[in-house]
């Protein structure tokens, strides 16, 4: 890997796991390959069998590999057997960095406790509902200062649990976090189960470990640009969220006192300032949407009942 300052060399996979989407891993590719940090290898776990993006990795020149379990925690924790480096950054395969994203991306790892990185994404060009959309949609991981989280940090439990370091497609993890991880969990991950990158972030920080977000490792993630589109995707978000609660809450018994807590201070509507000022267009959506909301919230209960099936 080569850098043009002085920052310490440190060997870096860079993972994208896809699915049935050539088109724009293509472009994500590109990015990579465009990085002013350049990474040892670019990995592409292909969680489909789809012979175009394999031609697609032998064009761009980059390793190859299927995983055939379907769930992007199957391809994450292939990304984790397959690569090399010392540090494994994430990305979706709808992402595209900016230049120096990795070399940001690493800056955190300096700090030889820290086990995890979250990087910035930004939304789409659009008009100024679209965008708060986007940014309600993106939720935590919108501030602009660095961070550093440990079990001494008073909000400790709810940043990590809940997804206030910035994880979603833009990450790294050192490849000694998986020693204690032993993977991300393959319970969520699925269809219908989200949240398995915070929950990974959640437990290295409860083991004694540091993570921490990097507002300078940016990445442009493209969604539905039209507001309606964007609201189905919230509605949906409410429905994933509600599955992710239910998980933890039988998963992690010894936690569900703070859980129980969390829940509550939302339903009062406790400011998080880790997840910056909620979007007056936002409330709007949420406020005239409420029974949208319920139903999609009921539905995350199906989610989860799903979910435990198909693992």
């Amino acid at each position: 890997m080569s850098s043009n300052g002085n920052h310490r060399a440190l060997t870096c996979s860079v993972v994208v796991c896809t699915n049935n989407r050539p088109e724009v891993l293509e472009k994500c590719l590109t990015g990579i390959s465009q990085q002013t940090l350049r990474p040892m290898e670019v990995l592409v776990v292909d969680n489909a069998d789809d012979e175009r993006t394999m031609a697609l990795s032998r064009k761009t020149g980059v390793r190859y590999c299927r995983e055939m379990k379907i769930g992007v925690s199957q391809a994450r924790n292939r990304g984790v057997a397959e690569s090399k480096g010392e540090i494994i950054a994430y990305l979706d395969d709808d992402a595209f960095p900016e230049e120096d994203w990795l070399e940001n991306l690493l800056r955190a790892f300096d700090d030889p406790d820290v086990m995890s990185v979250g990087g910035r994404v930004l939304p789409p060009t659009g008009d100024a509902e679209t965008k708060e959309l986007c940014a309600l949609l993106k939720g935590p991981g919108s501030l602009m200062e660095p961070m550093v989280v440990d079990k001494s940090h008073p909000k400790w439990f709810e940043m990590t649990a809940f997804g206030g370091l910035g994880m979603n497609g833009n990450m790294a993890f050192r490849r000694s976090a998986f020693e204690h991880l032993k993977g991300f969990d393959i319970r969520l991950g699925v269809p219908g189960a989200a949240g398995e990158e915070q929950f990974a972030v959640f437990n290295l920080v409860e083991s004694g470990f540091k993570a921490a977000y990097e507002p300078r490792a940016v990445v442009t993630h493209p969604t539905s640009c039209t507001v309606e589109g964007l609201r189905a995707r919230y509605f949906a978000a409410c429905s994933y969220a509600i599955s992710y609660i239910i998980f933890f809450f039988v998963n992690v018994p010894q936690y569900r006192g703070k859980l129980l807590k969390f829940l509550f201070e939302a339903t009062r509507g406790v400011k998080r300032e880790w997840r910056g000022t909620p979007s007056q267009v936002g409330q709007r959506v949420v406020k005239a949407s409420r029974v949208r909301v319920f139903a999609a919230r009921l539905r995350g209960i199906w989610l989860y009942a799903r979910s435990r099936r198909r693992v």
